[in-house]
């Protein structure tokens, strides 16, 4: 749909880390009387700014809301009830939190290596079900498939090689829990961005449901100017 609307108009609402009343910020987002809304922070922000949205009489149903992977947090989802329900979550993992017998091959495996594996290692089950939990056991994981091919090449473990093996990455190599990683693919001024494809899940108020498998907007960005952060 990219360019299909070009009369498409956005604000910026900066929300400062770990605020305890964002309902100055909510109610700017609201008077602007968006079609959607579009947030991304730390899991325990995200539900506060949800929570403000509700205090204000939003509805997920009345004005779509659209979260980051990071927003994901069962426990606040669960708590938040009928105000979450409907909320859009787009990221790289939401599969592997989905219940086993929902999913098949590769998703299935990832799946039920997290959920075991991690509760193993002596990850809670709160925390167990939280987007930053998925993400850091992925990349571990994905360090730990990287490691082995180089081992197995005759190559020794270092963060150089570690390194270097992630540069190398060309999109043919499967990575634990997200889409392959094509370091070397990405586009300028974008090398850091080495997997772009996400998908889209909606909750339920008991799971997130997978409503798009896979996407990816890079194309939309790829060779303009980097922009800093809004100080």
């Amino acid at each position: 749909l990219a360019g299909s609307m070009p009369d498409l108009e956005h604000i910026g609402v900066p929300i400062l880390p770990a605020t305890a009343d964002v309902t100055p910020q909510a109610t700017e987002v609201l008077d602007f009387e968006p079609d959607v809304i579009v947030y991304s922070a730390q899991g325990a922000d995200c539900w506060t700014f949800v929570d403000a949205l509700g205090r204000l009489g939003w509805t997920p149903d009345q004005i779509p809301l659209v979260l980051s992977g990071a927003c994901t947090d069962f426990t606040a989802m669960e708590a938040a009830g009928d105000l979450a329900v409907g909320i859009y979550f787009i990221g790289s993992g939401g599969t592997i939190l989905q219940p086993l017998d929902t999913l098949e091959g590769t998703q299935l495996e990832d799946a039920t290596v997290y959920q075991t594996k991690a509760a193993e290692y002596g990850l809670s089950d709160d925390d167990l079900f939280k987007g930053f939990a998925t993400q850091g056991f992925g990349l571990l994981y994905t360090m730990y498939q990287l490691s082995t091919d180089i081992v197995a090449a005759g190559g020794e473990v270092t963060g150089q090689s570690l390194a270097d093996a992630f540069a190398a990455t060309d999109g043919s190599r499967e990575t634990f829990g997200g889409p392959p990683l094509d370091c070397a693919g990405a586009p300028s001024p974008y090398v850091a961005v080495c997997a772009s494809v996400v998908n889209v899940t909606e909750w339920d108020g008991e799971v997130q449901v997978e409503i798009i498998p896979s996407l990816s907007g890079l194309d939309l960005v790829a060779g303009t100017e980097l922009r800093p952060t809004p100080a």
